[in-house]
């Protein structure tokens, strides 16, 4: 039988995955939209740049 402790350290624990998770997910993005290389070819970068002027 849990007790309500142990349901609440277990609840903690899922949050706490959940939250390191997160982080890490847009840690992750962060540097990937730091790099324009990353999102598009350097073509791909000149086409948007000739298009717009």
């Amino acid at each position: 039988m849990t007790t309500p402790t142990t349901t609440n350290q277990l609840t903690l624990n899922r949050a706490h995955g959940l939250v390191n998770r997160q982080l890490a997910h847009w840690m992750q993005a962060t540097e990937r939209l730091g790099s324009f290389e990353q999102l598009a070819s350097p073509g791909a970068w000149q086409g948007i740049d000739n298009t717009l002027g």
